[in-house]
């Protein structure tokens, strides 16, 4: 029994990690601004961005990136089961876009989704990157060159004949991503903000509520 709880111990862990609400902490600590109670209610580095500016974007940034690998590194140090780490890298992008602390609410999880993708997938996630570049300097759609990455990612890990699990894992990503922002579209049909940070992040700064 302690043995099997230890083998499941790193997708906990990695959900844990990844319900740390980034932007929440931030903006809390930063300026006393609780980003569910201001404007769309989104919890995300663009909300941190537009409250806070630019050095909040980049703390939220580095924090969400580093809860993704710091989840997949402890859970390789305890398992070395592919189906494990690629469970607790689910763990953290669900942890993130419903968070334990904030009542199962989240972001959409961009970085963090990033962030577990090159943990287990280095060289397939920046040949991804490239195609996302190339997507979002034409669509100017963040979210479809995210799905694009992941795709893209995917398809490098099939030419290199990489375990089935490791091939499907991006698009597992990308499930957990659409989900999420059905979820978040369905709350709130008339948001003012579209969830594609390009778009956000040029949108006037304004000062949050007291």
């Amino acid at each position: 029994m302690i043995a099997t709880a230890l083998m499941w111990s790193p997708i906990l862990i990695g959900y844990l990690l990844g319900s740390l609400p980034s932007a929440y902490i931030v903006s809390r600590l930063w300026a006393k601004v609780d980003l569910r109670e201001e404007g769309d209610g989104h919890i995300s580095a663009t909300a941190a961005y537009r409250y806070l500016g630019w050095k909040a974007l980049v703390l939220v940034l580095v924090m969400d990136f580093g809860k993704g690998i710091l989840s997949i590194y402890i859970a390789s140090l305890l398992t070395d089961s592919q189906l494990i780490l690629v469970l607790t890298a689910y763990a953290v992008v669900i942890g993130h876009c419903w968070s334990l602390y904030l009542g199962f609410k989240g972001g959409l999880g961009g970085a963090v989704t990033f962030a577990v993708l090159a943990s287990l997938a280095l060289k397939e996630a920046f040949i991804g990157v490239g195609v996302f570049l190339i997507v979002i300097g034409i669509t100017r759609k963040t979210s479809w060159g995210t799905y694009v990455l992941l795709c893209g990612a995917s398809a490098a890990l099939a030419i290199e004949r990489e375990s089935l699990l490791m091939i499907f894992f991006p698009l597992g990503l990308i499930a957990i991503h659409l989900i999420k922002r059905y979820q978040t579209r369905r709350a709130n049909p008339n948001t003012t903000y579209s969830n594609e940070a390009l778009a956000d992040l040029k949108r006037v700064n304004k000062s949050p509520k007291h």
